[in-house]
């Protein structure tokens, strides 16, 4: 998680503006299909809203206008090949820290049989 909001914090701040939680499944989700300025920037808000939808996210139309603005806001300019190789890595870890979650979630279901 450390990592995620490192790399992100240099290379796309305003995801973490629009993204409170970046351990929640909405966040994961955009994060990995936008994982970039420019692919977050074109992201619907019907997109937006049924991720946040399948986190079961309260007043899921609000908070997808909120998050939809806050992701098409002013970003740092960096150069095709350095913003490909940021979004090549925060889609690894997102991935990575998705597969953790589900492990997480099998022992827990373990633990409490």
């Amino acid at each position: 998680m450390l990592r995620l909001r490192t790399t992100l914090r240099e290379s796309f701040p305003a995801a973490l503006d629009a993204l409170d939680d970046l351990a929640a499944p909405d966040a994961l989700e955009l994060l990995a299909t936008a994982p970039d300025p420019a692919s977050a920037a074109r992201l619907s808000r019907a997109r937006i809203r049924g991720a946040l939808t399948r986190a079961r996210r309260r007043h899921p139309d609000q908070r997808a206008a909120t998050v939809q603005a806050a992701l098409r806001g002013e970003h740092l300019g960096q150069p095709p090949e350095v913003a490909g190789a940021y979004a090549a890595v925060v889609g690894s870890l997102t991935a990575v820290i998705t597969a953790l979650n589900t492990q997480i979630k099998t022992m827990e279901a373990q633990v409490v049989a």
